[in-house]
């Protein structure tokens, strides 16, 4: 995720599961006197500890994660949804969007009830494996169906509801939320937003495929990320349906829907297929757009293969603070739509969308990474060198003035320019520390053995040191924790 400031190119970088099945490992390192426990790709939280011991219990409320501790939900994971979203209300009447959503969930263990995250939705009807079920509404809902919940066996979750749009509302930098445009309205979900559009469990460790299909007016455009399967006319509009076949984490699923919106499609040979939904009044440059086949390309040298089959950037009518790394379709604002921002998602596909956090804490490992991606890709631009971009972003980070570090990043500031930048110059200092050719063996490792999944700091520490052959331990207590250290 990228902020940008009105009227000048400011360099701060700030907001931008797998299915899973019931293993768990653990890696633990410490880092500053700091224990962290990471899990392996195929987890349910960010931690290893459970209250969902006995067969038969009531799930608790959130997962544990250290910066947001009721983000999430214990006691399940959550393999595939099924969406359908009518937006036709709030074009025709200014109503609420309906929904109906099936959440395929596979219990960790038996359970009596269970918890999924809900905000301000406006719940109707719940169902469990077709059999309706007491619930409990508010933010986070309360389900508790007839029979217990066999622990390994996959059960349906369908809810019916109602999400309110807001007449109008200004964001701040990390702010997220279902928000409206002069001709429609899009969605912002991280870390916290998802949820003001369908219910969900809304933590990065729970990944999900998806199959969502969008209802609007019949001179509306609906679209969200991964491949659009079917268009089909119904009664009042037009119904697309698009199919994540990949992981997802919640945060991550793209909402844009709008009457200007024009398919813009980068025809290449190459895969994937890049293409982007760009609201027509803005006059937005295609060729600017058409860089991302060159990214791509560039970033696969760098990561490895790209990690899905679509790529590309939604573009809304409607300032604000910047972009964010929507998996496979990157949302922006119209004044993010510069060189260095559009590397920036695209880089996040590999860094954030197919490898995620497993805990909010370690989100320096998606924007630091993506930071030092545009770095590299500005150099490749003929636009400026790494090692100055390195130098201006230590000068910026200095004049910030903080002494936390990207590793120990604050709860309600977590987008901030050290996450960014000085997670950038951590990986600037691992690099100069280790060398090119075990630097960039670490970051095509990184991105292949963690791919779909979940990884933390511990991971990338023990991975570079792996690699190198290194003790990094005191290098990454310097520049993750505590007082701007000096570049090698």
């Amino acid at each position: 995720m990228r902020a940008i400031a009105v009227g000048s190119l400011v360099a701060v970088t700030i907001v931008a599961g797998c299915t899973a099945d019931t293993t768990t490992s653990t890696t633990t390192s410490t880092v500053e006197g700091t224990t962290t426990t990471t899990l392996a790709p195929t987890t349910t939280g960010p931690s290893t500890t459970s209250t969902v011991e006995a067969a038969g219990i009531d799930a608790g409320d959130g997962l544990g994660d250290s910066l947001y501790p009721l983000l999430g939900n214990e006691g399940y994971d959550v393999e595939h949804v099924q969406l359908h979203l009518d937006t036709t209300p709030w074009f025709e009447r200014r109503a609420a969007l309906e929904g109906r959503i099936t959440l395929t969930i596979v219990p960790s263990v038996a359970l009596d009830s269970f918890v999924l995250d809900a905000g301000s939705l406006v719940v109707r009807t719940v169902e469990v494996d077709g059999e309706p079920a007491p619930y409990e509404p508010g933010d986070q809902l309360r389900i508790d169906p007839d029979a217990v919940l066999v622990a390994g066996a996959p059960a349906d979750v369908t809810i019916g509801y109602a999400a309110p749009v807001p007449a109008s509302r200004q964001l701040s930098p990390g702010d997220g939320g279902l928000l409206p445009t002069e001709t429609g309205l899009f969605a912002v979900g991280e870390p916290t937003g998802a949820t003001t559009w369908r219910p969900a469990n809304d933590h990065p460790s729970d990944k999900a495929t998806y199959e969502i299909t969008i209802v609007t007016p019949a001179d509306v455009v609906g679209v969200t990320g991964g491949v659009l399967t079917a268009t089909e006319a119904v009664p009042g509009g037009t119904a697309r349906t698009f199919v994540l076949d990949d992981p997802v984490a919640s945060y991550l699923v793209p909402l844009v829907v709008d009457a200007d919106l024009e398919l813009i499609d980068h025809a290449d040979d190459g895969t994937p297929d890049v293409r982007d939904w760009v609201d027509a009044s803005l006059g937005l440059s295609e060729s600017l757009l058409g860089t991302q086949v060159a990214m791509v390309d560039f970033f696969e040298g760098i990561f490895g293969p790209y990690p899905f089959p679509t790529a590309g950037a939604a573009v809304v009518d409607r300032a604000f603070w910047g972009a964010i790394e929507t998996q496979t379709l990157s949302t922006f604002a119209p004044n993010a739509v510069q060189d260095f921002v559009i590397a920036h998602e695209i880089a996040h596909q590999w860094v954030g969308n197919s490898v995620s956090v497993a805990d909010w804490s370690d989100i320096w490992l998606n924007e630091g990474f993506a930071t030092y991606a545009e770095w590299l890709w500005m150099e490749e631009a003929g636009v400026r060198s790494v090692e100055e971009s390195a130098q201006r972003a230590v000068s910026r980070v200095e004049a910030a003035g903080v002494d936390f570090g990207p590793g120990e990043p604050p709860p309600d500031d977590l987008f901030n320019r050290i996450v960014y930048e000085r997670g950038g110059l951590t990986l600037h200092a691992l690099r100069s520390t280790i060398g090119d050719a075990a630097f960039f063996e670490v970051l095509a490792e990184w991105t292949d053995r963690f791919a779909y999944g979940n990884a933390g700091t511990a991971d990338f520490v023990d991975l570079a040191e792996e690699v190198s052959g290194t003790d990094l331990g005191a290098l990454f207590d310097d520049w993750l924790f505590g007082a701007m250290p000096e570049l090698p």
